[in-house]
């Protein structure tokens, strides 16, 4: 992701903003390339849990989670007592 009008929006979560652009563009919710912001990411670690939902619903994908006892994902594997 290289556009810094919907990198603020996020940060802002100006979810109106970030609904109409993806909309306009989906691939701005992309995971990113190497040495870009991941938009996932960027919601996540402002607390913006509405632009994340957005992302998500639109496309955006988090990578893969670490893996955790039992080969589960390490929050799943927690929450089973593993």
């Amino acid at each position: 992701m290289q556009d810094a009008r919907f990198e603020q929006a996020i940060r802002d979560g100006d979810a109106a903003m970030v609904e109409d652009r993806l909309r306009a563009e989906p691939g701005l919710a992309a995971p990113a390339e190497a040495g870009e912001c991941d938009p996932v990411a960027l919601a996540a670690s402002h607390g913006r849990v509405e632009v994340l939902r957005l992302l998500v619903e639109l496309g955006g994908l988090a990578g893969p989670p670490e893996p955790g006892p039992a080969g589960l994902p390490a929050g799943s594997a927690a929450g089973a007592g593993l």
